[in-house]
Formats: structure tokens, sequence, C-alpha cells
């Protein structure tokens, strides 16, 4: 009989992967552990996997999560980072429900899949990495980039923008210095940033 210690450790490895992501993995890390397309259908058939979508699965049996939806879209999209109200969602600052799943990528990048309930931004500015913060297993934008990027889409009412401002600020999870500096760069109006914050902007960080 064949040693079976390598196979474990294949499994092993992917099942940890999987584990951190909500139960879900790609092809591509699946190959990166040892996986041949053939044993990824072997595993289909079997009824270990699930395939999601084209190049996305997750292991049958692993237990729902809250924000599950929002790690397979964030899969199914390499390259791109969680942002605008699903990141304030997931920055627990906000009392929105978005209807839809919001992601970032590069206005560079192509032959984008459409997903539905999910909506791909592009962007010529994308977050670079003092932008980006881990949260669940998951590349988000942080704080200041999602509060700066709702500002400049211009598609969530005042309200919810002033309220995360008055959350970020009053906890010290950010300073009103990397809001500006952020704004800067997308090229928001310090105007609108000092409007929407009002005497919020005084609070240290």
């Amino acid at each position: 009989m064949g040693d079976t210690s390598p196979q474990i450790a294949r499994d092993d490895q992917l099942f940890s992967l999987a584990e951190s992501q909500a139960g879900y993995f790609t092809s591509k890390q699946a190959h990166d552990v040892g996986f041949s397309d053939d044993l990824i259908q072997y595993y289909l058939r079997s009824g270990k996997f699930l395939r999601q979508r084209r190049g996305l699965y997750r292991l049958r049996h692993y237990p729902s999560s809250t924000h599950e939806d929002v790690m397979a879209a964030w899969l199914a999209v390499p390259g791109s980072v969680v942002s605008h109200d699903t990141a304030l969602v997931l920055h627990d600052i906000t009392d929105l429900i978005p209807s839809r799943i919001h992601l970032t990528v590069p206005r560079s990048k192509r032959n984008l899949p459409r997903i539905s309930g999910v909506r791909i931004h592009t962007s010529s500015e994308p977050p670079n990495s003092k932008d980006v913060v881990v949260r669940e297993g998951m590349r988000i934008t942080s704080i200041s980039r999602t509060i700066v990027d709702l500002m400049v889409a211009n598609e969530v009412a005042p309200e919810h923008i002033e309220h995360a401002i008055r959350q970020a600020l009053g906890s010290h999870l950010t300073g009103f210095a990397e809001l500006e500096e952020v704004a800067k760069r997308r090229h928001l109006p310090l105007s609108r940033l000092e409007s929407a914050s009002g005497s919020q902007k005084t609070v240290p960080a």
C-alpha cells in the first residue's frame, strides 16, 4: 500500500487554507498545494467539494458564516479589495445594509467577471499598501480610504458618511490627518471632508 502521508499533508494544507476563507478556495490555491484538475474533479464527484463558479470551490460541510458571500466574491476577483459600503460594514462603523457587495480593482485590470449581486469599481488610483487592511481573512480598504471612496462615489446618504466619521474618529480608529491625506490623493475637496466631519475633526487620533 502506498504512502498516504503526502496526500494527507496536501489535503490538510488545502483544508487549513479554506478554513481561513470561510470554507472557500480557488483552483489556483488548490493547484499551489498539489491538487491536479483531475483530483479536484474527483473530490467534486465524491461530494467533498462544491463548485461555486468557475475556479471557485467550497468545502461541502464547512459551516456558514456571516460574511461568507463577501469572501466568495473577493476570491472570485483576483487582485480585488473589498471596498465602499461593504468595507464599512466589515469595519463595524455603520448600520447600512448594502444591497450589493463592493470590490475595487485597478482600472487597467481586464476580463472582469460578471457576478450577480457584486459591483466591481475600477480605479485609476487603486488602494495602496497603506489603504489596505485584513479583516476576516480578506483584504479590505482601510477606514480612511473607505470613507473617502464613499464620498467620491457620492452614492451613500450624507448622514451615513457623517455617522461613520463620528464612529471612526470618536473611537480613535483613524485620525483626521489620515482622512485628509487620503482625500488629497483621491482629489476630494477638503471642504467636503471638513463639512462631513464637523466638530469631530478636532478629536485627537
